[in-house]
């Protein structure tokens, strides 16, 4: 199976700092694990 890389922009990066930190807000460490499984869904994606 072919392997592709992925490339993320920094404002995309960005977008996701900001929902996680506004996930903290609403409740502790829910920002954390949406980022967690931002990382896991992108990385699978390779």
């Amino acid at each position: 199976m072919k392997k592709y890389k992925i490339k993320i922009d920094p404002e995309a990066l960005a977008d996701i700092q900001d929902i996680a930190n506004w996930y903290n807000k609403a409740q502790a460490k829910l920002g954390k694990r949406f980022q967690v499984t931002a990382t896991e869904k992108i990385n699978h994606l390779s």
